[in-house]
């Protein structure tokens, strides 16, 4: 890795992990308190309380583990409440390295730097980052399920295959409605793996039985995932109390559809800003299908699938669930910022010798977002 991408990218990695711990120790919200409610409960009943969507079960577990193997008792404990929010606090870092090389494989290292800007100045992001809720731990389980089919699908490690079902469990456990951002990896493997039907090493995709193991560890999230909620499963399956009519619910698809767009900032200022460079992400993409039409792809099977799933399911609009495409979002945004530096570089509006100052110049201008956007770090 060049000197300049390490450095910038340790530079982002310390500037935004370091502003997740800005609200460390902060007063737990009434959301916060469902989790802590269930946490206090014994194991057996944690996994079999499901009066409403408010159980996070493996998060509730998370807490649980926690309060028994520490000396000292942390649940409804005010000395308690920096412990308990360290799983968020870290499992929002990790994400950021974790998306890093992600964005590297899909498309380039510039863009994996701008990726990053964008994830880690997110309100949602910074915001969920301490909360004692599964929305931090959603995003890395999900991104982490990419990444390891990244390097099945594209790398050719069938390890990585074993790990992926547990990867899938873990995020669906967290919340039920993961398994929509789960599932819709499934369609983006099977394009690949159509894409893939030359080898690009031995034991590599092409492979004749590497499709059966990929849809093999599909099944086999799908079965630990189920296994997992057997204790509330029917409760799952049935319809929310809260259920929107057929009618509501094609009415509430806008409303979807606007927490989808506008997951990555709070504020309308930084919010425009950031749907700007998503579409042009999506005009990026479009001009470099040949070379990038796996990640048009992913793209387009997790903010699509989802989407439709929860308008057939009725379910309410809660901006919360749209969390897992966060990652998305931030790639989608950093492609754009990134293609109209390039084509302006392609057609001398801009120097070669600018295109590096430029690139930093826009990091800076992202990470300035994160003050000017009112999120609050202290």
């Amino acid at each position: 890795m060049p000197r300049f991408t390490l450095a910038t990218a340790l530079v982002l990695f310390v500037l935004l992990g370091a502003a997740r711990f800005g609200q460390w120790g902060a007063s737990l919200t009434a959301d916060e308190s469902y989790t802590l409610n269930y946490a206090f409960q014994p194991v057996s009943s944690i996994r079999s309380a499901y009066d409403s969507t408010n159980n996070q079960v493996l998060f509730s577990l998370l807490l649980r583990f926690m309060d028994q193997a520490s000396p000292k008792a942390l649940l409804f404990s005010p000395a308690g409440v920096r412990p308990l929010q360290l799983p968020s606090i870290l499992a929002s870092i990790a994400a950021l390295p974790l998306l890093f090389c992600v964005a590297s494989r899909l498309f380039n290292r510039p863009i994996a730097l701008l990726s990053v800007a964008f994830l880690g100045v997110s309100a949602w992001h910074l915001m969920y980052s301490h909360m004692l809720r599964a929305y931090s731990l959603s995003v890395f389980f999900c991104l982490l399920n990419i990444w390891m089919l990244q390097q099945a699908l594209l790398e050719g490690r069938k390890r990585a295959l074993l790990a992926l079902p547990f990867g899938l469990a873990a995020a669906n456990y967290l919340m039920p409605t993961n398994a929509y951002y789960c599932a819709a990896l499934a369609p983006w493997a099977a394009f690949e793996l159509y894409r893939s039907r030359r080898p690009r090493r031995p034991g590599g995709a092409a492979d004749a039985h590497f499709p059966l193991l990929v849809g093999a560890a599909f099944l086999a999230g799908a079965a630990l995932t189920v296994w997992l909620y057997r204790p509330i499963l029917k409760d799952i399956l049935l319809p929310p109390i809260d259920r929107l009519t057929w009618t509501d619910s094609l009415a509430a698809t806008g409303a979807r559809l606007e927490n989808s767009l506008l997951i990555l900032g709070a504020h309308r200022p930084f919010r425009w800003l950031v749907l700007a460079c998503a579409a042009l992400g999506a005009y990026y993409l479009w001009l470099s299908r040949k070379r990038g039409s796996g990640a048009g792809m992913l793209f387009l099977c997790t903010l699509s699938f989802p989407l439709i799933a929860l308008t057939l399911q009725r379910m309410i609009a809660y901006p919360r669930i749209s969390i897992p495409t966060l990652p998305i979002w931030a790639m989608l945004c950093a492609a754009g910022l990134y293609g109209a530096l390039a084509l302006l570089r392609l057609r001398r509006a801009l120097p070669a010798s600018a295109f590096r100052p430029v690139l930093l110049g826009a990091l800076g201008a992202i990470l300035l977002g994160l003050i000017y956007s009112g999120i609050p770090l202290g």
